[in-house]
């Protein structure tokens, strides 16, 4: 399935800002992790640029996989967080109402 969520972002976020592979791993739990920069209580899935690493909890949905995934396609280049944030949901959710 990650080759056609990958096909989808293109289609609505055109191609990454830089090549890179990225990591999935997935933890029982993120809060208190060593991993989780943000140090946010109940998150479930996290993308760190500076590793390009993408972090899953097993409770993790397939909305926030693809959140993320959106992330990891600007690879930190966009600074403003409002508009990182905003970019990524509006993706995610067009990817997802397109795989139904």
């Amino acid at each position: 399935m990650t080759p056609t969520i990958l096909s989808l972002i293109r289609r609505y976020y055109g191609n990454p800002f830089h090549r890179i592979t990225v990591r999935v791993i997935y933890r029982p739990v993120l809060e208190g992790d060593v991993l989780n920069e943000l140090n946010l209580p109940a998150i479930q899935a996290q993308f760190v640029d500076k590793i390009n690493l993408l972090i899953l909890t097993g409770a993790a949905p397939l909305s926030l996989y693809v959140h993320e995934l959106v992330h990891a396609f600007n690879d930190g280049a966009l600074l403003i967080e409002a508009i990182e944030e905003g970019m990524a949901e509006a993706v995610s959710r067009l990817v997802l109402h397109d795989l139904g």
